[in-house]
Order: structure tokens, then sequence, then C-alpha cells
């Protein structure tokens, strides 16, 4: 599993690197990843309205 999340959380630990022990890299990227999934359902949502469906 590590293989699938690992590259992902690289990009977070480049910014945030671990404090000892604690890598704050999971939260900070599950939140971004809420927000960006919550902004595309958004923009989504807009468009098929747009279309009319």
């Amino acid at each position: 599993m590590s293989k699938l999340v690992d590259p992902y959380f690289a990009i977070f630990r480049r910014f945030i690197p671990p404090l000892g022990v604690i890598d704050f890299s999971p939260i900070i990227a599950l939140i971004a990843y809420r927000c960006l999934r919550g902004f595309a359902l958004e923009d989504l949502r807009q468009l098929m309205n747009m279309m009319g469906v």
C-alpha cells in the first residue's frame, strides 16, 4: 500500500518535513484531497446544470 500513497505524500513532505517521530504530511494530504475533491464535484454539478442535465 505504501507504494501507492508514498508518491502523493512525497509532495507534501517536501514542504512539511516530519517533526521528530510525528509526520503531518498524511493529515495535510488528506485535507488537500478532500478540498480538491469538493471543488471538482462542485464544478461538475455546475457544468451539468449548465448543460441542463
